[in-house]
């Protein structure tokens, strides 16, 4: 019989090293199970697997981006509730039409603060009911205080 992780699960889907580094940094501290892919079709196969309770993909990859991850999980598997944040550069409006039109839950532009990125985090996985407004997973200033 094994342990069971009911920790909130997240995929995380960006290309660039940097960024996929600092996101596992900041989202393993606030105690989530993790699951990264640095291309489409890597993203597509783990969100479909381990059906992630959000989904952070970067808009702008070689090989199709965040739009085309999204498109294809929910094709795939329409059954399931499927909630992503974009995370990308692109910062014009109609981009970012086009994010809530496909169904997105929320777009953070590149670059971030990583109090911005927990709190939007934690708010989504609130609202989607994985995580309660008292859950040990807590969003922690990352700013000494003044």
């Amino acid at each position: 019989m094994g342990i069971r992780d009911d920790r909130p699960t997240i995929l995380i889907a960006d290309d660039d090293p940097e960024i996929v580094s600092l996101l596992i940094d900041v989202l393993e501290q606030d105690g989530y199970r993790l699951y990264v892919a640095q291309d489409a079709a890597g993203a597509v196969s783990l969100a479909l697997t381990h059906e992630p309770d959000l989904m952070l993909l970067d808009v702008v990859m070689p090989d199709g981006g965040g739009y085309k991850i999204y498109e294809e999980v929910r094709a795939r598997a329409p059954e399931r509730e499927h909630a992503a944040i974009f995370l990308t550069g692109v910062d014009q409006p109609e981009r970012i039409q086009q994010a809530f039109a496909l169904g997105a839950v929320d777009y953070i532009t590149k670059p971030f603060s990583t109090a911005l990125l927990r709190t939007r985090v934690r708010t989504w996985l609130v609202r989607l009911g994985r995580v309660g407004g008292g859950d040990s997973v807590a969003v922690v200033p990352t700013e000494p205080a003044p």
